[in-house]
């Protein structure tokens, strides 16, 4: 399976997305970040793990087809998601960025687009192997 597990939740299994050459968007985006904004996002992601949802819209806000963002201000760095189609629990986890402008980057948008199709993909291929 191309991805791995960061947290298991009472209401969510947060997953980290990979890449085919191996590298893990958000994992290496967030471990770039200095403790104290690494902090809030885990506790960010440990409370959607654990609850299955933020009510708060300054930490977290659904996007486009899909996907959503948990958010830190000051500065704005962001951790897209998506809830997994295939796997009710399963949220996965695409990548980070630190936002620049009011909206959202469309290249941000194709970037998480682009992670997660490689992701179904291979969740694709090695259920293919398994049958």
């Amino acid at each position: 399976m191309k991805y791995r597990s960061r947290k298991k939740g009472w209401k969510f299994e947060v997953y980290v997305a990979r890449l085919p050459n191996g590298k893990y968007p958000a994992k290496e985006y967030l471990e770039s970040l200095d403790k104290r904004t690494k902090a809030k996002f885990d506790a960010l992601i440990d409370n959607m793990a654990e609850v299955g949802y933020i009510r708060n819209r300054d930490k977290f806000k659904f996007l486009e087809e899909g996907f959503f963002e948990f958010k830190h201000t000051r500065p704005h760095h962001r951790i897209i998601g998506y809830f997994d189609r295939k796997v009710q629990g399963r949220i996965i986890l695409t990548h980070g960025y630190q936002k620049q402008s009011n909206k959202m980057p469309r290249a941000e948008v194709n970037r998480a687009k682009y992670i997660r199709d490689e992701y179904e993909k291979q969740v694709n291929k090695s259920q293919k192997k398994e049958d």
